[in-house]
């Protein structure tokens, strides 16, 4: 029963969050307007929820790690309209890619992938979204966010935070990342460690534009 409840109130409580997307030429934009295609949306655990209105109404295939934590996050995702595919790096792994590899087969929506899940370290890219890429083709593209109010989940691995209702959100959205099918099992790993580094710039992207829009011109 409360599984069932988690995506209403999701919505609900997004409504409240005011959310930009800024994208790699300074544009900025509602979420609504802005358009996704078959790319692989490469993200840190700690934006996972701040994301929220990038996944609503978008048909989104997501990787989501085994466990409980996981059990929460699967039926949120279900109940807004996404294909959830269970494993990480650490149980289920190669079962979870070979399932987002069917599964991307067989949509053409985005999919999502927490790439320093599920035990971090914090920011740090694993070479899956990079394997993801290389086999099916699809470009990466980096994202992450910043609120201005948010509580923090200080004691959590990823510090996840959940913005505050009425706060202002930016999601930053980088540029295409594409993977040669040459890529070799080196290469993933410098491209893995490259990813991390975007990520981190489009943090600070993400947090230097929520200022200037608090300040105004």
């Amino acid at each position: 029963m409360l599984y069932s409840v988690l995506a209403p109130l999701y919505r609900i409580y997004h409504r409240t969050v005011r959310t930009r997307v800024l994208l790699d030429d300074d544009l900025t934009m509602p979420p609504k307007s802005y358009r996704s295609g078959r790319e692989i949306y490469a993200l840190s655990e700690t934006d996972a929820i701040a994301l929220g209105a990038l996944v609503i109404g978008r048909d989104f295939v997501a990787l989501v790690a085994e466990g409980r934590d996981g059990d929460w996050a699967t039926a949120l995702l279900k109940g807004l309209g996404c294909q959830v595919v269970r494993g990480s790096s650490l149980r289920g792994g190669l079962r979870g890619l070979r399932g987002l590899l069917t599964a991307l087969d067989e949509s053409a929506g985005p999919a999502a992938i927490v790439v320093d899940g599920p035990l971090g370290p914090a920011g740090q890219a694993k070479p899956g979204s990079i394997f993801l890429s290389k086999y099916t083709g699809r470009p990466i593209r980096g994202v992450a966010a910043a609120a201005s109010r948010a509580v923090v989940f200080r004691n959590s691995w990823s510090r996840i935070y959940v913005p505050l209702p009425f706060s202002t959100v930016v999601v930053a959205c980088g540029d295409r990342i594409t993977v040669p099918s040459y890529t070799t099992f080196q290469d993933m790993d410098d491209l893995a460690q490259q990813l991390s580094r975007r990520l981190a710039q489009l943090r600070s992207r993400a947090r230097m534009e929520l200022q200037r829009s608090i300040k105004g011109p």
